[in-house]
């Protein structure tokens, strides 16, 4: 055994084979071994190995015994699912890999209106053969399937599909069907908490920073109706937008709540680890990554990703680089990822491929119409809003790009310190002390009095529309306290805005005014989006 056998029966589900005559049904296939996967993992009595690493070996000759081996599980399920029209039949083994023999070989057949009944019974043989012991709730029986629509079920396995190829063209794709899933089935749950999964990670990830906000403000929606017959994965998006928010409390509890719906579940253990790290708490995230990594020994990136970040904020810099290197070695394009590689080398004092990682994150942050790596630009947005991060790691992020020989940006006679202290964020919402939050139409009244307009956003952004008028201090490498005397006096009113209420950018550069001492200064939350959004005119800069 490569790794150690767990005490509790321990089980790999590999990906079942699609027999059906058309081909285009693998994601069935997949589907319903996925949520054979999920239903086992829910059970605390059993020790189930993640998606993630059995569908490693999906289409490889290979034998039970050596997937027992590489994966430390004593028991395999094998099978093949044929869809035929409305019919579909499953065929499963339980193999003792440790002994080499067959437990049992069934057939199931049903229709798609009983297909979880099908799995039912999969997983209650499974359950009687190992003498896998229930809790008094794994023993409650849920009263109604998930849905009685099964097209809608046939629309969310579609978009599991693509989900899973973890980009943003898939996830846009993977988005539309779980709307679709939603308008055959309104109160499917778990439609919802998959739209919401979609959402959280297009919120935090999009190039597109107008898709990202309307991912951002649909998120809320789809979490509260998903939270109304809550899932594990409707618990878990939830803790991360919590801890986003800066509510670590309320994000503990959340991912409580997930575990127990689901404690085999190893992105729970890295949802948890991430609120972990967050709130300064980095040497318990390592243990919990580990732990997600005993039930997905072949590790998904976010998952490396997340024990990186904990050596990192550890100050495990050789720990931290290795992993890494080995998140980027599967064509990462988070800039975050990129950064943080770059810190580690400096305070490794490595010179060696540093600038080779700072060309490649400018690329990539041109392709996404963001600024280049600046010391100031990796403090306002570390995978997620600085304000909601340990504040130690950021200063060890800042230092080892220092070190690295990354510059600082404009703007910069300022520490961070100094002027993220006057922004605060309450359940999500951000406001900046001492100056004027406005809506939308006191942002035209004013436009319309002369109050002169700041656009923070990079160039690019800007010139692909922006308000009339306005003026672009992009935040990372236009606004310092000279090019702002330009635009207004200290004692004249000026208005700050971004790409939309969940852009930090425009609350910064409010901060940074205040700081310098300008004493009439309006935070336009909504920013580009919502004055898009009203119709109101654009300008759009050609380049010639």
């Amino acid at each position: 055994m490569a790794l150690p056998l767990p005490k509790t029966p321990s089980i790999a589900v590999l990906p079942f084979d699609n027999l059906s005559a058309d081909a285009g049904q693998g994601y069935f296939a997949d589907g319903m071994t996925d949520d054979l996967i999920t239903e086992l993992s829910k059970l605390s009595g059993i020790f189930v190995i993640a998606r993630n690493s059995t569908f490693s070996y999906k289409g490889k000759p290979i034998k039970a015994q050596q997937v027992a081996e590489e994966l430390g599980v004593h028991y395999i399920l094998e099978g093949s699912v044929r869809r035929e029209g409305n019919h579909v039949r499953v065929n499963a083994q339980l193999v003792d890999a440790i002994d080499g023999h067959y437990l049992w070989a069934e057939r199931y057949d049903g229709e798609m209106s009983g297909v979880f009944d099908l799995q039912d019974r999969v997983i209650g043989q499974i359950v009687t053969t190992l003498s896998v012991q229930l809790t008094k709730a794994e023993r409650t029986v849920a009263e109604e399937p998930e849905t009685t629509n099964p097209q809608a079920y046939d629309t969310l396995l579609r978009g599991w599909d693509h989900l899973r190829r973890d980009s943003e063209a898939e996830t846009v794709t993977a988005a539309a069907l779980f709307q679709n899933a939603i308008v055959l089935d309104p109160n499917y749950s778990r439609a919802y908490a998959s739209l919401a999964a979609a959402n959280w990670r297009t919120s935090i990830s999009s190039w597109d920073f107008s898709r990202r906000e309307k991912a951002a403000r649909n998120l809320g929606r789809n979490l509260a109706r998903a939270l109304e017959r809550p899932t594990a994965l409707a618990h878990t998006i939830s803790a991360q937008l919590l801890a986003q928010q800066g509510r670590f409390d309320d994000a503990f509890v959340a991912i409580d709540r997930a575990m127990k719906l689901a404690p085999n579940d190893p992105d729970n253990h890295v949802s948890l680890a991430r609120v972990l790290t967050a709130s300064g708490r980095a040497a318990e995230a390592e243990q919990q990554v580990r732990l997600a990594m005993r039930i997905d020994p072949h590790p998904a990136p976010a998952t490396l990703r997340m024990l990186a970040i904990s050596f990192f904020c550890q100050g495990k810099y050789d720990e931290a680089v290795d992993a890494f290197e080995r998140v980027i070695a599967g064509n990462s394009d988070l800039l975050e990822d990129y950064a943080t590689l770059i810190s580690g080398y400096g305070h490794l004092g490595r010179t060696d491929g540093v600038q080779a990682l700072i060309d490649r994150y400018n690329r990539l942050a041109m392709v996404s119409l963001s600024e280049p790596l600046t010391v100031q630009e990796s403090g306002f947005n570390w995978y997620g809003s600085v304000l909601s991060y340990h504040r130690p790691c950021i200063a060890r992020l800042q230092e080892g790009l220092r070190k690295a020989g990354v510059p600082e940006g404009t703007g910069t006679d300022l520490a961070l310190d100094d002027y993220v202290r006057f922004v605060t964020l309450a359940k999500g919402e951000l406001s900046v002390e001492k100056t004027i939050k406005i809506d939308v139409a006191e942002a035209r009244a004013l436009l319309a009095r002369g109050v002169p307009f700041v656009d923070v956003r990079a160039a690019l952004n800007y010139d692909n529309g922006h308000l009339p008028r306005a003026v672009n201090l992009s935040l990372v490498t236009g606004l310092s306290r000279e090019s702002l005397a330009r635009v207004a006096g200290t004692d004249d009113e000026v208005v700050f805005y971004c790409h939309g209420l969940h852009c930090t950018y425009a609350a910064y550069a409010a901060a940074k005014a205040i700081a310098w001492g300008y004493t009439h200064v309006y935070y336009f939350a909504g920013g580009f989006m919502e004055w898009s959004d009203e119709g109101y005119p654009l300008v759009i800069e050609v380049k010639r």
